[in-house]
């Protein structure tokens, strides 16, 4: 039976293939730059190049929709085996299992109340709310560990409308790269 792990490298071992063959193709584009004289096959090579950046994006989302499923279930495992604190250590990396409570933030044209609170809260000068938006990672770990002290949220934002966004922070061995154990 295939494991996660061995998929996981599979799909490592075909994107890193292609990755380096993009790169090839790419620096044989780049010669024939301005050696093409018709603009309809130009802009036809244009054409194929955005679809090419779709089908990259498209892979990006599917690789990040992955990650977080992975991380749900790892995170789920590690509380499971009572590891919380203590980072898990495997043959190839230190990861760090933990989760993150994402709030929803008032809107100032939505909800202009709860926003004028909020920007008070955080000692933002009424002049300054036009501009006013918060920086997401920092709201986030405020969020988090208002929670984990079991501290009050910041007024307009509402404790019924938090989401649970599961991290899992990699750090590879020094003599340990993904390049090597495919």
């Amino acid at each position: 039976m295939e494991t996660t792990r061995e998929q996981a490298l599979s799909i490592y071992a075909h994107i890193r293939s292609a990755h380096h063959q993009a790169f090839v193709e790419m620096d044989r584009l780049k010669t024939l730059v301005g050696k093409e004289l018709e603009v309809g096959a130009t802009c036809d090579a244009i054409g194929v190049l955005k679809r090419s950046e779709e089908l990259l994006k498209s892979a990006s989302y599917e690789i990040n929709q992955a990650i977080k499923q992975l991380s749900k279930v790892a995170c789920a495992l590690y509380l499971r085996d009572g590891n919380t604190g203590e980072p898990v250590r495997t043959e190839w990396l230190t990861a760090t299992p933990d989760t993150k409570s994402v709030p929803t933030l008032p809107k100032r044209d939505k909800d202009p109340e709860k926003y004028a609170a909020m920007a008070e809260f955080f000692g933002v000068p009424q002049s300054a709310w036009g501009v006013f938006r918060p920086h997401w990672p920092d709201m986030k770990e405020y969020i988090t560990q208002c929670e984990a002290e079991s501290k009050p949220l910041p007024p307009g934002i509402d404790a019924d409308t938090l989401k649970t966004e599961y991290v899992v922070i990699c750090r590879w061995k020094k003599d340990v790269e993904p390049d090597t154990l495919v």
